[in-house]
């Protein structure tokens, strides 16, 4: 097969996450992925990311003493994630005669990189597509391809589970201390209910969303019981700094439902953890999962497989 470079115009587009879900989906169907290779640019966290959460897969530097002839003539596919220096990219890619992905973040043009890297790119992916722009990805996708001949292999769209962060994550980021449960706390929220004035029958309102966190004061143990008869709840945040009533602690207990205390009011933290999803990282097996779902219900693989194959245009 060949090299495939995955790179994007920006940062923070996507490139770890798509090289995931593209690996997970080529072992499934019994595609081997030889070797993900780094370069002196590649970052240490995006190397330590593939050492954890692929250790199968050998990780081969290619300032070592790395035969390119071997790659080129390789039955496998090789995934090199491509860094911020487009030149350096270039210049990697015709040494090994790799195919380049292009990861685009939806509503930034892209033509100027298409003709920087010139037939060297077989094709794009759209990321951060928002559910309600579909309508207008044809013109979008029109404007800056200009009848180029790259493939549209298709478009991740926005995701919860993807901008989520673990509970002990959230706890991190906003001085949480944790009252219970610390060990369970590698689970995801992706959303958040305000325990307050709750007009529904409690349950119900907390079973609502799925993987959530209920943000209540430390001084409603109705609410917070009420929250914990839930499986959707995965946390309760308390705030104002009051520590819960002993009985919401056996109750939390029996369900392995980590508690956080917050020295916020509700409103003060609820404004906070509006703010933290910037600080989302792609460091989850759910998150791997997640995007492996979805490049394989929205992106042509088969497509992408298949112009591996075949020699890349020069």
């Amino acid at each position: 097969m060949t090299t495939l470079m995955v790179i994007s115009k920006t940062k923070n587009t996507g490139k770890t996450a798509i090289c995931s879900g593209l690996i997970r989906n080529f072992i499934d169907k019994k595609i081997s992925v030889g070797k993900i290779l780094a370069t002196e640019n590649s970052s240490t966290k995006d190397i330590e990311f593939y050492e954890n959460f692929f250790p199968e897969i050998e990780k081969v530097n290619l300032n070592s003493k790395l035969n390119k002839s071997d790659l080129l003539d390789s039955q496998t596919i090789s995934i090199l994630e491509g860094t911020d220096d487009h030149d350096k990219n270039l210049k990697i890619a015709q040494d090994l005669d790799a195919s380049v992905l292009l990861i685009v973040r939806y509503g930034e043009n892209f033509q100027k990189i298409l003709s920087q890297y010139g037939s060297r790119i077989n094709g794009i992916v759209v990321n951060f597509m928002p559910k309600y722009r579909q309508n207008e990805l044809s013109d979008y996708l029109e404007k800056n391809l200009n009848d180029s001949n790259v493939e549209f292999y298709g478009f991740i769209p926005d995701d919860r589970k993807l901008l989520s962060m673990s509970i002990n994550q959230i706890a991190q980021v906003l001085n949480g201390e944790f009252i219970y449960g610390e060990e369970h706390s590698n689970r995801l929220v992706e959303n958040y209910l305000i325990g307050g004035l709750v007009l529904d029958w409690g349950p119900f309102y907390f079973s609502s969303k799925n993987n959530n966190a209920v943000i209540v004061r430390g001084d409603r143990p109705d609410v917070q019981l009420s929250a914990l008869q839930t499986d959707e709840t995965q946390a309760l945040f308390l705030t104002k700094g009051v520590s819960p009533v002993e009985y919401v602690s056996y109750e939390a207990e029996k369900v392995n439902k980590p508690i956080v205390l917050f020295n916020e009011s509700t409103h003060e933290f609820t404004e906070k953890i509006e703010k933290i999803q910037l600080k989302s990282k792609f460091d989850h097996w759910e998150k791997i999962e997640r995007i492996s779902d979805l490049l394989n219900n929205n992106f042509d693989l088969e497509l992408l497989i298949d112009k591996l194959r075949l020699p890349v245009t020069r």
